[in-house]
């Protein structure tokens, strides 16, 4: 049994995966985001980094929470965390591409999130500490099934265009989780792992196409083009 802290699991993500990751194992002590990990009784094996910003004050307050308490965090672990333990981080979409209805404070620190992953990741390597990343695609959490059984249709055009059609789950964000703080991803560190389903995969006219009926079976490859 590993000791995983859980950094941010007052909601979403990191409120829901505690159960499916206690139920694989692991002893879960949740550490708010403003707590030292001191606080709690050494080893520390694992580390779940999912604090997110909400407040009014966008660029102070995410680059605070975001990257300067990772920092802080990821400092601590250098000095305290068990050798062999693992750090995950929780990324966004935003750290690779633009979501509008989000501010770009959020969008900076999550692609900072991700640089600090590989900078982590060989800082730490000489101690074997491991750390990665999950960029989580849309993942229905048990508060939002609600609004999606309200709305049946966007759940039914979200599950359309992922190829392995249905929209993730806490407990595929968990199982991953679970895998790369465990000894079988041992030789896996500095990385940032898309969890989609594979919807990242097409392209972004292709998308457009298919959420297109009139357009959905178009052909406009070059070769189709061609004949």
């Amino acid at each position: 049994m590993s000791h995983l802290v859980i950094v941010g699991a007052s909601k979403g993500i990191g409120a829901n995966v505690q159960a499916p990751l206690a139920m694989a194992g692991h002893h879960i002590s949740v550490l708010d985001r403003d707590e030292d990990p001191g606080y709690f009784a050494l080893p520390v094996d694992a580390l779940l980094l999912c604090q997110r910003y909400r407040g009014p004050d966008e660029w102070p307050g995410e680059i605070a929470v975001s990257l300067t308490r990772s920092k802080q965090l990821f400092d601590w672990a250098t000095e305290y965390m068990t050798e062999g333990g693992a750090i995950v981080v929780m990324a966004s979409v935003a750290g690779v591409s633009v979501e509008e209805e989000q501010p770009v404070s959020y969008h900076a620190a999550k692609a900072g999130l991700i640089e600090m992953v590989k900078y982590y990741a060989v800082t730490l390597g000489p101690k074997q500490i491991r750390v990665n990343a999950i960029i989580p695609g849309l993942t229905i959490k048990p508060e939002a099934r609600g609004f999606y059984d309200a709305n049946p249709e966007l759940e039914a055009l979200y599950t359309d265009i992922t190829p392995l059609g249905r929209i993730g789950t806490v407990e595929d964000i968990a199982n991953l989780v679970d895998f790369l703080i465990s000894e079988k991803s041992s030789y896996l560190t500095g990385q940032t792992i898309t969890l989609d389903g594979g919807i990242g995969l097409r392209s972004h006219w292709a998308v457009a196409r298919r959420v297109t009926p009139a357009l959905r079976d178009l052909q406009v490859t070059q070769r189709a083009m061609a004949k």
